[in-house]
């Protein structure tokens, strides 16, 4: 089995896959953040996940047999280029570091990004293809990606707010709760809703 942990920007996340890359635990705990408010800074947001990992590894422990963790997987920063950097990574890092250390077994870091397009790679038809372009719309990026084996080339993308600030401010606006993401997939195909959230708002 191998251990992925993830400590993104909002979310502390811990996942068991097997050797065929089926996932076995998907944990995850969404970090706070005060209604009507557009983020957390970097430091609160590391805190929430140094408080949110040793309850979560925990409960994982009592789940599974330690002993049969074969890897650690752990996203160490945003994007695969020079310079990428977010401190809320540190805490999954120190984390993978310390259980690859005691448990005797290899530690493999990866980035954030490189995760979001490898989980979908996995489960798509291109699973088996090594150079293909990606549209990578999250919280922190938009852009167009070449991507050949291991390598990533930005090859397009915007300069000013990322796809998913510009949804999550939209969805503060709405009244719903920050990240905006889900709430505002459920209603994506309510316009009456959406209609009467806007009005209520004027």
């Amino acid at each position: 089995m191998i251990l992925g942990i993830d400590t993104s920007n909002y979310t502390t996340s811990l996942a068991i896959i097997d050797t065929k890359g089926i996932i076995l635990i998907d944990s995850r705990v969404s970090l706070f953040v005060k209604h009507g408010e557009r983020g957390l800074r970097q430091s609160k947001a590391l805190f929430q996940h140094m408080e949110n990992l040793p309850d979560m590894v925990l409960d994982l422990f009592r789940r599974i047999n330690r002993e049969r963790i074969a890897a650690v997987a752990v996203s160490n920063k945003p994007r695969p280029v020079e310079g990428s950097y977010m401190p809320v990574f540190k805490a999954g890092v120190t984390y993978g570091k310390v259980m690859a250390a005691s448990l005797g077994v290899p530690l493999f870091e990866f980035s954030h990004q490189e995760g979001h397009l490898e989980a979908i790679r996995h489960d798509s038809c291109i699973s088996n293809t090594s150079e293909f372009v990606a549209y990578h719309l999250s919280g922190g990026t938009t852009g167009i990606l070449h991507i050949d084996k291991d390598t990533y080339r930005l090859i397009g993308g915007s300069r000013d707010l990322a796809f998913g600030q510009v949804l999550d401010r939209v969805g503060v606006a709405l009244g719903f709760q920050f990240p905006s993401g889900s709430e505002l997939d459920k209603i994506a195909v309510k316009r009456r809703e959406i209609i009467k959230k806007l009005q209520l708002n004027n």
